[in-house]
């Protein structure tokens, strides 16, 4: 069974505080003097001296109690100053990891003691454990963003030998099996004996304990994201029977994301363990998969994908097979698109036969290739695959002049999908192999990768034609929700002096596509725009837009930039201001960047990885992302391999 998993990452560790992110453009009526900057509309511009009252500042957003305090249209832990409010960190609203009314087969869970018998069930639940043993749910839980456990025991009778009494447990685990010990390694078990003790423990230090009596009695555990002093943790509460509510001792949240068999996603293995038949533990357990409602929570279960050889844990898109002989995309693979389509992942990616870290002194070439697969078998190879280059030559580098035939002339980097009238387009910036000056081209696949390119490559948005521009890359092609004609190419601007930056253009899809007649590029952020921890240089846009059905469009723009020098991703919000077909504005995301390498979700146990490019797409119909992205990975002291890593987010800030 496959978990969509959507992990808090929490404070240092990544996300969710128990502060709010403060509201950068508040002006505050003070008792004179100059108000302090931004100055925006509602100023009506610099004061002149003495501060005769500001025009109406709408209140802090409060984010748990139902209004949209602030008035910009977002309510609670919607509001992006919620983000990192910890109330937003709810262990009532996630993933149903597990809602079963009956333990069947025991198909979904193992054996915690391998060797030995397991458990019997009868009507659905487990009536005999015999010796002490126990099942363990399939899946590691991922815990970090919150979560709940429900369980239900029936006290059939006392069976005790010398005051060694028959129980039952719910126990949440770092591992998976006993180890030769009688019970799993615990980070926190609930334990009810025969005639009805209970007890907590944490790491086998009893925490609490009561009676309950004969008699059915539930049990839940609540794990909620908050701090112990300043370190992350989740704080536990387990309610037992009607009335009895306990406060467990904190978790700290690093026993999850850096140890135990389930730190890969930051979770816990679920276990139900006993001893005798004393105990029967009814099949009616829910396991409930926690979220933090705001868009620093990522998660994952499926591999990351490579261009060829297909390596542990990983999926590979059968770029280069190695018996080929073709390795066109065996040194680097990198700026992927993706796209869900007719229920398929639609995957391409620049990808070259050279060492990209020779760039800075040769010209290396890039080519683009093409997979398709289903989500179910995200994690086998993917044989449904372009294997030599969609776009671009074969092989695309010859930097060394050994290449068979006439060297490249041009090289295709940064591909992305759009889908339009049901055609599939890849965009993608151009140049000759030479030269760095890139335009932006598209042309129209097909959707099964085997077949290739068809009709005429066009060009979309010529270097020429933007004049602060020395380089276009990063091509993404959004649908314009105010106008069906018309559709929002964004791109990154490489600049002739100043920061590369981003730009975005209105195009027109009626004839042929191309940019509408006398309207220019526009920056996608006002000047000097506030970019947070990001240096000056933002690139890579990615965007996704909702309310299309004639409701004020939002626009999701995530963005790529440095912070200490390392690739960070970063989040922006946009609205039109004048109709649903005009040009949104933009303001980044006060808690960015949402995403680095350092983070415990793309880390992943991958010490030293490094964002190098990304891509997001959101699966038809729900308001599930996938984020693909490129990252490189250290091999020993100088190696080092490229591959695209998936991350998921079900972060929904308009309730969709």
């Amino acid at each position: 069974m496959r978990l969509l998993c959507c992990f808090c990452a929490l404070a240092a560790v990544s996300g969710c505080s128990l502060l709010n992110a403060p509201d950068r453009d508040r002006i505050v009526e003070d008792a004179g003097g100059m108000d302090a900057p931004p100055i925006d509309a509602a100023d009506g511009g610099q004061d002149a001296g003495v501060d005769t009252g500001d025009a109406f500042v709408p209140p802090m957003e409060v984010c748990d109690n139902m209004a949209d305090d602030d008035l910009d249209g977002l309510i609670d832990c919607a509001d992006f100053d919620c983000a990192e409010s910890a109330s937003c960190c709810n262990a009532d609203v996630g993933v149903s990891v597990l809602d079963q009314s009956s333990f069947g087969d025991l198909s979904d869970w193992n054996r915690s003691a391998p060797t030995r018998m397991e458990p019997t069930v009868m009507g659905g639940a487990l009536v005999d454990f015999a010796d002490p043993n126990g099942v363990v749910f399939e899946d590691c839980v991922p815990f970090a963003g919150g979560g709940r456990v429900s369980v239900r025991f029936d006290v059939t009778g006392e069976t005790c030998t010398d005051g060694d009494c028959e129980y039952a447990a719910v126990t949440l685990s770092p591992v998976r099996t006993q180890g030769g010990r009688p019970r799993l390694a615990d980070e926190l078990s609930v334990t009810v004996s025969a005639g009805g003790d209970f007890s907590v423990t944490q790491a086998g230090d009893e925490s609490s304990s009561g009676s309950l009596g004969i008699g059915e009695h539930s049990v839940v555990i609540s794990l909620v994201p908050g701090f112990d002093g300043d370190r992350p943790a989740l704080l536990p509460t387990v309610r037992i029977g009607a009335d009895g509510v306990f406060q467990a001792a904190p978790i700290d949240l690093r026993n999850l994301t850096q140890t135990g068999a389930c730190a890969n996603i930051g979770g816990l293995f679920v276990a139900v363990e006993g001893r005798g038949n004393a105990i029967h533990v009814q099949g009616d357990v829910d396991i409930l998969s926690g979220q933090c409602t705001n868009p620093n929570q990522f998660g994952t279960t499926d591999n990351p994908l490579t261009s060829g050889e297909e390596l542990v844990l990983t999926s590979s898109l059968s770029f280069s097979p190695p018996s080929s002989g073709d390795e066109w995309a065996d040194e680097a693979i990198g700026s992927p698109g993706l796209l869900f389509v007719d229920g398929n992942w639609q995957v391409v990616a620049e990808a070259t036969n050279d060492q990209p870290e020779i760039e800075t002194t040769a010209a290396v070439g890039w080519s683009i290739g093409h997979a398709r697969q289903t989500p179910g078998s995200w994690n086998d190879q993917w044989l449904n695959s372009s294997e030599t280059p969609q776009l671009g030559a074969q092989p695309p580098s010859c930097w060394d002049g050994t290449c068979p035939g006439a060297p490249p002339a041009d090289k295709v980097r940064d591909p992305s999908l759009f889908e339009g009238a049901d055609t599939l387009y890849v965009l993608y910036a151009k140049s000759a192999l030479n030269d760095d000056a890139y335009s932006i081209h598209i042309q129209e696949l097909d959707e099964e990768p085997s077949v290739g390119p068809i009709g005429p490559e066009r060009l979309v948005l010529d270097v020429a034609r933007e004049t602060d521009c020395r380089s276009l890359r990063d091509p993404f092609l959004v649908s314009n929700p105010g106008d069906a004609a018309n559709a929002w190419l964004f791109f990154t601007c490489v600049a002739r002096t100043g920061d590369t930056h981003l730009r975005m253009q209105n195009l027109t899809l009626l004839v042929t596509i191309r940019p509408v007649e006398g309207e220019p590029s526009l920056p996608v952020f006002a000047p000097g725009t506030d970019f947070g921890r990001f240096g000056g240089e933002i690139f890579n846009p990615e965007v996704v837009v909702d309310r299309t059905d004639g409701t004020a469009p939002v626009f999701r723009l995530w963005f790529a930039g440095f912070i200490d020098g390392e690739v960070a991703i970063g989040l922006a919000l946009g609205q039109p201001k004048d109709g649903a077909d005009q040009a949104p504005t933009f303001q980044p995301y006060p808690a960015n960047p949402v995403l680095e390498a350092s983070m415990p979700a793309f880390s992943n146990g991958c010490v030293g990885c490094s964002i190098e490019s990304f891509t997001v797409a959101r699966r038809t119909g729900t308001a599930d992302l996938r984020f693909l992205v490129a990252r490189k990975v250290p091999i020993g002291e100088s190696g080092r391999r490229f591959e695209l890593f998936p991350l998921d987010q079900v972060w929904n800030p308009l309730s969709l």
